[in-house]
């Protein structure tokens, strides 16, 4: 997938699901990401 689609995408997702203005989402971030594969490296999957 080109790196432009992906962007459009995502774009896409935030704008429809809503998610950084949603109290019930969590957010996670690189750090929250790296943190959590620290902690076992099955709690992130692609």
């Amino acid at each position: 997938m080109s790196e432009d689609n992906r962007a459009r995408m995502i774009k896409l997702a935030e704008e429809f699901f809503n998610m950084k203005n949603d109290p019930t989402q969590l957010s996670v971030d690189e750090n929250t990401m790296k943190r959590l594969l620290e902690i076992h490296p099955a709690t992130l999957t692609e």
